[in-house]
């Protein structure tokens, strides 16, 4: 039990750190890892206190005791138990194929700068993650990265979630950190980065 909440906590930190630095590919690893293992503790902690249970009533010395007592232990302590456990919510968002940014608009209209990080030579990537009141996913992968030149603010486009959860935009120029920008609800499909 506590080397499962020990790794918990250890999967946990090294996602936290990477979400943090923008490492999404680690995180989404250490998230998985997260996800895996609470299901595992949870079904094999059922079965470690059902076994038990078992094992107790069949014991001569129980052979004597009032069924009440049993009755009370199995079904009341057992349920509180397993409804606690149960409740353990990790915010996490269970997806297959999380949205991806379909397009990196810089023409609709043209904003030309050289300010801040939006210099020429230099590329921008985006990413997205799905969020549901508080219930995050994965992190999809990097949008192929589009050249810069002389122009800023590109126009985002992102597909719908077909379950209508709100995508959060993460911007990337070119290898440096990772920065949020901004989210898309439900039905819209366009973004601006400003």
């Amino acid at each position: 039990f506590l080397v499962k909440v020990f790794l918990m906590k250890q999967y946990a930190y090294i996602a936290n750190y990477n979400y943090e630095i923008g490492n999404f590919d680690t995180f989404n690893t250490q998230y998985v890892n997260i996800k895996s293992l609470s299901t595992k503790f949870k079904n094999s902690l059922f079965a470690d206190v059902t076994n038990i249970i078992k094992q107790v009533k069949n014991k001569n010395l129980l052979s004597k005791v009032q069924n009440e007592w049993y009755k009370d232990i199995s079904e009341d302590v057992l349920l509180d138990l397993k409804n606690d456990i149960e409740a353990i919510d990790l915010n996490m968002i269970d997806v297959n194929g999380i949205v991806e940014v379909k397009d990196v608009d810089f023409a609709a209209p043209e904003i030309t700068s050289q300010y801040g990080d939006w210099k020429d030579k230099r590329q921008v990537s985006y990413a997205v993650q799905l969020r549901d009141e508080n219930k995050y996913s994965t992190f999809s992968s990097w949008s192929k990265p589009e050249e810069i030149g002389n122009k800023a603010n590109p126009t985002i486009t992102v597909p719908q979630d077909n379950n209508g959860r709100e995508r959060l935009i993460f911007r990337k120029i070119d290898n440096g950190s990772t920065q949020f920008v901004g989210v898309v609800k439900k039905t819209e499909t366009k973004f601006r980065d400003i």
